[in-house]
């Protein structure tokens, strides 16, 4: 009764020990205790396989980045090799044009002697001319000699002058030049450190995101014992919801039966009525017997008196009326109707009664259910609490009513844990740079320094010359007319001169002068072959080099442009060989875990595989051991609707058992409905107990030939039963059961069932202690 009365689960779990699939279920919780551990084992294997991940791409990073310099370095070896071509075919061509500036000063200067020579014939043609005026001649020469010597000197002066300048400002140009490459150093190195300043400054921005996101690797550890948590807070509802489901359907029984409580207690009422009544009855039989005696004894006595018999005859008709009036027929057929109609509803009382307890069963599951909740939200409340504030509140995205949000929480942290992963990637990336900042300021400030320096240089050779310039009146860009008048003053003073000592030598030796023309005609004629050699040879350098002497700017531009690519590519030569370094360093910091990677992603999969392989044993078993059920529980129904017919007189037929709730249903022709077993009396609930009973053991008993029983126990069975169901009962013995067992051992108190058996034991304590046949 209890049994039937307990709730789905129990009834499954019942049936399952009774047909020995205990095993599918301690296999089935092992599985899952299994599946638990394993998914434990598979967290912790997702972290490692995660931070490999992670070194994998670092490393794969570092890998790419090492490869990109190291072709890029070779890349700059050979932009070297070509810039220093090129200035190497610069500085060739420079020395070229050099080559041709001297060659078209020996020209200038060739040019210049043969002018003089030509002069000087001239002056000896005029010499000899001027032979016969030679003392006239001479007079004016030693006039004008003392001024074409101021004049020379002047121009001298000037030249001097002159040539100091040109040395000033080739000493200035190459200030200069060293002042552009400084100048373009100290752009590289201002670039440089402006770039390791702000990776400095972006990486305190960083470390303080780092700080703010470190907390995400601690709520993870927390969220994992929070899941545990709500697990259990889940399975608690879950048994709360199970607890108020049954709770719901035994009041729904309870009040099915409470016309029946109601009936009870009325008919125990009335009965309590008709037994005074009766008892009232026997009180006045009483008194009409007593009045009916006494009215006896006095006609006995009419001898005594005459008043006797008048009062025996009262008495005697008294009594006659009492007597009449107390007839207890009536009441005794009522009290037989109320006992039958409350033996008929009987069964419903233990019903109730087992309703009752089983209700307050379910609430005091409920009780301790409801305290194991309440305990349960107190560890999650607390364990919110250990869930860090930064870099989001993450307790406050959980809402215990919606046990889901706790995803949200799951996927916060995966977001931070992410973020916080981009973060150290990035201070490691910019790391090498922001460390850098010392030395690349310092450099900035030594090529400040050198730069400050150069132009202070620059500076003093400027004013030398500004000086010089404003001292002496001579200025660079009047180098041609300087040099022309000093040349025109020298061959002046050189023609005044030898103009008056060949006057001289003139008055002295006339004769040599004719000799001396043919002298210079031959100097004049050397000279010029020197000219035209000296022009041929200009003329070939520019023919055979394509060359000019006014190239000699732009060719210097090049050589600028070129030593700053020169210098472009050695700092670039140095990141690079900075970063093959770096990355070098990072491949050998995470090779170990990249090499893991692949290990773990296998160990992963292989985790997965085996957390459905456990998943789907656990399908498998739940659902061998339901079609088991099932199987049997189609058998128990073909037997009971075998079974019914002979218990119930033919009444009842069909019977079924649910498959939400588990409980027996019986079709009931009357109400043309299946009702459940609860409604009906408890008699007849008895015989469909029995037909229950008798149809399991008959549906869970082995077939192998040698191993199924051939006898079976009844204990008890026809108790609360009337005469008409004894009768259907050994029907079914005699029909039924003897088809399945060769022996039937019947347990009873019923002394009307002797004849009905042909064997008999009697017991005492226990023995044996009488055979009959």
């Amino acid at each position: 009764g209890k049994l039937e009365a307990s709730n789905k689960q129990d009834r499954i779990k019942a049936m399952s020990s009774l047909l020995n699939l205990e095993e599918f279920i301690d296999a089935r919780d092992s599985i899952r205790k299994d599946r638990s551990n394993l998914d434990k084992t598979h967290s912790g294997t997702e972290l490692r396989l995660q931070e490999a991940k992670r070194a994998s791409e670092e490393y794969t990073e570092a890998e790419t980045r090492k490869d990109h310099a190291e072709k890029r370095l070779v890349e700059i070896g050979n932009e070297m090799v070509e810039t220093k071509s090129a200035l190497e075919g610069l500085e060739k061509d420079l020395a070229i044009i050099s080559e041709m500036k001297e060659t078209k000063a020996s020209i200038d200067s060739t040019q210049l002697v043969l002018n003089g020579k030509q002069d000087e014939r001239k002056i000896i043609e005029a010499s000899l001319e001027e032979a016969n005026r030679a003392q006239e001649t001479l007079n004016e020469l030693e006039q004008q000699i003392p001024e074409a010597e101021i004049l020379q000197k002047s121009e001298s002066d000037r030249l001097a002058a002159l040539d100091e300048l040109i040395i000033l400002d080739k000493g200035l140009n190459e200030d200069r030049s060293e002042l552009r490459l400084s100048t373009i150093k100290l752009e590289d190195a201002t670039k440089k450190q402006s770039e390791a300043q702000e990776a400095a400054d972006h990486l305190v921005n960083i470390s303080a995101g780092i700080e703010e996101y470190t907390p995400a690797k601690a709520a993870e550890e927390t969220v994992s014992a929070l899941l545990g948590m709500i697990r259990t807070f889940t399975e608690a509802k879950s048994v709360e919801t199970r607890v108020q489901t049954e709770s719901e359907e035994t009041h729904e029984r309870l009040a099915q039966l409470s016309a029946s409580e109601s009936t009870i207690k009325r008919l125990s009422v009335e009965e309590d009525r008709i037994e005074k009544a009766l008892k009232s009855v026997q009180q006045n039989k009483m008194r009409s017997v007593g009045a009916i005696g006494f009215g006896v004894a006095c006609l006995v006595a009419y001898t005594i008196s005459a008043i006797f018999v008048i009062l025996g005859v009262i008495l005697l008709a008294v009594g006659a009326y009492l007597y009449q009036q107390g007839g207890s027929e009536g009441l005794d057929e009522a009290k037989k109707e109320l006992r039958a109609q409350r033996e008929g509803i009987i069964g419903d009382i233990a019903r109730i009664n087992e309703y009752r307890d089983s209700i307050n069963d379910l609430q005091r599951k409920a009780e301790d259910n409801r305290e194991e909740i309440s305990k349960v939200k107190a560890k999650i409340t607390k364990k919110l609490k250990d869930f860090p504030r930064t870099p989001r509140a993450y307790s406050e995205l959980f809402d215990l009513k919606d046990i889901g949000s706790i995803e949200e929480i799951r996927s916060a942290i995966q977001e931070d844990l992410q973020q916080l992963a981009l973060l150290e990637a990035e201070r490691l990336n910019i790391g090498g740079t922001a460390e850098k900042l010392d030395q690349y300021t310092e450099a900035l400030a030594k090529t400040k320094d050198e730069n400050v320096s150069l132009q202070k240089r620059v500076d003093e050779v400027q004013n030398k010359i500004a000086v010089k310039e404003s001292a002496t009146g001579v200025s660079i860009d009047k180098q041609e007319a300087i040099r022309g008048a000093h040349s025109r003053s020298d061959r002046r003073l050189t023609e005044l001169t030898s103009t008056k000592a060949q006057v001289e030598e003139n008055l002295k030796r006339k004769p040599e002068l004719e000799a001396s023309i043919n002298s210079v005609d031959d100097e004049i004629q050397e000279l010029s072959k020197q000219l035209e050699a000296f022009t041929n040879q200009l003329d070939g350098l520019r023919e055979e080099h394509g060359l000019e002497i006014g190239d000699e700017p732009g060719k210097q531009a090049q050589q600028v442009l070129r030593l700053k690519k020169a210098a472009s590519l050695e700092t670039e030569e140095t990141e690079k060989n900075l970063t093959v370094t770096e990355s070098t360093e990072r491949m050998e910091r995470t090779s170990k875990l990249q090499e893991e990677y692949p290990v773990l992603v296998e160990e992963a999969e292989g985790e997965v595989f085996r957390l459905e392989a456990l998943r789907r044993a656990v399908i498998l078993l739940d659902t061998t051991r339901d079609g088991i059920m099932g199987g049997i529980k189609t058998n128990v129904e073909k037997n009971m609707m075998q079974f019914l017919p002979t218990l119930t007189g033919n009444r009842y037929s069909m019977a079924r058992i649910d498959e939400e709730r588990y409980i027996i249903e019986v079709y009931d022709r009357e109400a043309k409905n299946w009702r459940g077993k609860g409604v009906f009396s408890g008699a007849t609930q008895d015989q469909f107990s029995l037909a229950l009973r008798l149809a399991f053991a008959i549906s869970t008993i082995p077939n192998t030939r040698g191993a199924r029983p051939g006898f079976i126990f009844l204990d008890e069975p026809l108790s609360g039963f009337d005469t008409q169901r004894r009768e259907g009962f050994m029907l079914l013995l005699r029909e039924e059961l003897s088809k399945h067992f060769q022996q039937i051992i019947v347990i009873s108190h019923i002394e009307a069932l002797r004849d009905e058996f042909h064997h008999h034991l009697s017991l005492e304590s226990g023995r044996i202690v009488k055979v009959q046949r």
